[in-house]
């Protein structure tokens, strides 16, 4: 089971309505996109995607975040758990206040040495 948090900033901009979508990559393969089926037009909270693959990605490397129109997205934290252990705990860069997705983009975040 994957589970995929993502942590909205505290700002009025930072929510969407649009779909948001994720893949998760591993050293054997990756799972299928799959949508967010959640309220992301929140601010200040976590938002939880959880989903089944039968895919076998072996050891986990990344994660593949994607918007799906141009009403963006904000983050402050993502939080990636494969059956209930994290796996990967992305922040925003040091001179950055948030994780911004906008304009039907993806952003792949890897752990470091990926």
């Amino acid at each position: 089971q994957y589970k995929i948090t993502y942590s909205i900033w505290d700002d009025s901009n930072a929510r969407t309505r649009d779909p948001q979508y994720v893949k998760i990559k591993g050293t054997k393969g990756e799972t299928n996109e799959n949508l967010c089926d959640e309220n992301f037009d929140v601010t200040n909270q976590d938002v939880a995607c959880v989903f089944i693959s039968d895919v076998n990605i072996g050891d986990y490397e990344c994660v593949s975040l994607r918007t799906s129109g141009t009403d963006g997205i904000d983050l402050i934290k993502v939080t990636v758990q494969i059956n209930d252990t994290v796996v990967h705990t992305i922040v925003p860069e040091s001179n950055q206040d948030f994780i911004g997705l906008d304009n039907r983009e993806t952003k792949e975040f890897c752990r470091e040495g990926n």
